[in-house]
């Protein structure tokens, strides 16, 4: 005997969510704002349909009350790579004693088939890498074949052999996004009764950055070695305050136009981070994250640091601007193949590996702001200093000059045979003593 749902679906197996009227204008805001997502993404926009509207009368202090409510349906297409179909996303569950409780299985919208029974209690294994461990998510993808495969995060860039399975994941997630705003807004109001909240991405980066204004950013491990409370933990407990509550804070978490503006340019960039070629981890998420228009609370704490993220990458970005700028009015110096006395001071440094071994790049600017580059196979020993050269040392060197290149649109020296300038009288000098050396070292020889 077949499980009956625990909704009512269309003949072609839609899921039908009943609606108040209230809530219709807020559910079409939201999928507008995940439409916009799925520009992005590349995929086909996501539809609400009207079935039939109906009355239900209820009587409240002796009187009777009627609302209007709208049967609706919000429908997608499942991501396809492949011959591969993303078809449910599982959510492992577990007791505080980290028992499994079983698995949430998230159908997604538009999926051409329905879940198998077996995926209700399957662990974390991962079909394609043969590891069972803890995992967050793992995705159900069918085949066209009628094959079906478990998959974690992972491993779907090697199982789909594509090189941005996150896009499909995203999409995937955008669906689940969109039946979630309409299950809420069965409810009666957004927000109210026993379900995942889902926030709208920039009023919570909004927040964030209010926070992060008057607080700083303070990380969960942060909070906790000080005993103080995080960003995130602090964006929580404001959302979930009542007014009056709110009103006793000593710091009030109201954001300002350039709050907003800030979560704007945020949400943008986080956005734009699937297009890169190289993620971390941390930024893999972050990625993946951006892809929705809402979070929910369990992504407040990734949420929040993407805040103190993006205004690191920005200050990295403009100090690579000024960089150039200043890198711009370089010119060449010296003659190639000839010798030369030069100060210069040290502006940048690193190792480079090669098949010949490790050398060493030195990026210095002489007194009038020109740039030299030299590749030593040694570190560089600063002889006045006594030590190994470090970034804003100034030293007086001796070197050939190798030739004029330009780099990335700045002109630069190369040098070469780099060594510490000694003038004719110091080398006179040492000279001599040398010589006074070997000659006290010969009369006590003999």
């Amino acid at each position: 005997m077949e499980n009956e749902k625990e909704f009512e679906t269309t003949e072609t197996g839609e899921r039908i969510f009943k609606v108040p009227e209230c809530n219709v204008s807020v559910l079409r805001e939201r999928i507008a704002k995940l439409n916009k997502k799925a520009v992005k993404l590349g995929c086909a926009a996501i539809t609400v349909s009207i079935l039939q509207e109906f009355e239900v009368t209820k009587k409240v202090n002796d009187v009777n009350r009627s609302q209007k409510f709208f049967e609706l349906t919000v429908s997608g297409t499942a991501p396809k790579i492949d011959g591969w179909e993303f078809i449910a996303v599982v959510q492992q569950m577990s007791d505080e004693g980290g028992n499994s409780l079983g698995n949430i299985l998230r159908a997604v919208p538009g999926a051409s088939c329905e879940v198998p029974i077996q995926y209700r209690s399957a662990d974390s294994h991962c079909d394609h890498c043969n590891v069972n461990r803890r995992r967050n998510d793992t995705f159900i993808l069918h085949s066209y074949c009628g094959e079906t495969k478990q998959v974690g995060r992972q491993c779907l860039r090697d199982f789909l052999g594509h090189t941005s399975p996150e896009t499909l994941c995203a999409i995937a997630q955008m669906l689940l996004d969109a039946e979630d705003f309409a299950s809420d807004s069965e409810r009666g109001a957004f927000g109210a009764g026993q379900h995942t909240e889902h926030f709208q991405a920039e009023e919570i980066l909004a927040l964030a950055a209010c926070s992060v204004r008057l607080n700083g950013w303070r990380s969960n491990a942060t909070a906790s070695a000080f005993g103080s409370l995080s960003t995130s933990g602090e964006v929580s407990n404001w959302i979930n305050s009542d007014s009056k509550a709110q009103s006793k804070w000593e710091k009030p978490l109201l954001a300002t136009d350039e709050d907003k503006q800030t979560a704007h340019e945020v949400a943008e960039w986080l956005s734009t981070l699937g297009s890169r070629t190289e993620l971390n981890d941390y930024m893999y998420n972050l990625s993946v994250l951006g892809q929705g228009a809402s979070f929910t609370t369990k992504n407040f704490g990734l949420a929040c640091s993407a805040i103190p993220t993006y205004l690191r990458e920005m200050e990295k970005e403009i100090n690579r601007r000024k960089r150039f700028e200043s890198d711009a009015a370089s010119q060449y110096v010296g003659t190639p193949g000839e010798r030369s006395k030069f100060t210069l001071t040290l502006v940048f440094t690193r190792d480079c590996e090669s098949q010949f071994g490790v050398s060493y790049m030195y990026k210095f600017k002489d007194e009038d702001g020109n740039i030299l580059v030299w590749f030593a196979s040694n570190v560089f020993f600063n002889d006045a200093l006594g030590a190994d050269i470090n970034i804003g040392d100034t030293v007086v060197v001796d070197a050939r000059v190798k030739s004029h290149e330009m780099y990335q649109e700045v002109r630069q020296t190369l040098i070469t045979r780099c060594k510490t300038w000694v003038s004719a009288e110091d080398k006179k000098a040492a000279a001599k003593a040398r010589k006074a050396e070997r000659l006290a070292a010969l009369e006590v020889t003999a």
